[in-house]
């Protein structure tokens, strides 16, 4: 942990070749976790480490702008499944990875993202609290050829983790 915050892994916040990329456990989109290193980053720098890019409204407002300007919601979601994919195929060098879906949208990126890395090779799975409700998030999940588990309390206490988990929800 101490070489992390202290930025040993990429010379933080200056890019490095080769370097090893941070810890799953600093990636969640939802911690306030930051290092003092980032007071004055990038945008680019503060994604690496979960801080957020955009708010919820304003995602809502560039998704609405590119639907209004013809993109369709599936072509959105093929989109940003396959940016999720893009970083986890990055930052979990070969680790299993466990996506949970939601039925919603959310749940739709998901089912892209596991499709895209099943395609590079990885060790994916698939948790679902349901049906997929959207017809967006419907056609992606006919895109994902493997199981979909139940998403149950419990699941990751009876031996149902993975080093590296997707919260799609």
């Amino acid at each position: 942990i101490s070489d992390w915050i202290s930025g040993a892994y990429c010379g933080f916040p200056r890019r490095a070749r080769g370097c090893v990329p941070p810890p799953a456990r600093f990636l969640d989109a939802r911690s306030t976790w930051m290092p003092i290193e980032m007071k004055n980053a990038t945008t680019d720098d503060r994604a690496v480490v979960g801080a957020p890019i955009l708010t919820a409204a304003q995602m809502r407002a560039a998704e609405d702008r590119a639907i209004a300007a013809g993109a369709s919601v599936s072509e959105l979601m093929e989109r940003a499944g396959t940016g999720v994919a893009e970083w986890v195929h990055r930052l979990a060098a070969g680790a299993p990875v466990l996506i949970l879906c939601g039925p919603g949208n959310n749940g739709g990126d998901g089912y892209v993202a596991a499709r895209v890395l099943a395609s590079r090779d990885m060790d994916v799975r698939v948790a679902a609290l349901g049906d997929p409700r959207t017809e967006a998030a419907m056609e992606a999940r006919k895109g994902w050829a493997g199981p979909v588990e139940a998403l149950r309390e419990g699941m990751f206490f009876d031996g149902a983790y993975a080093p590296v988990v997707v919260d799609s929800l």
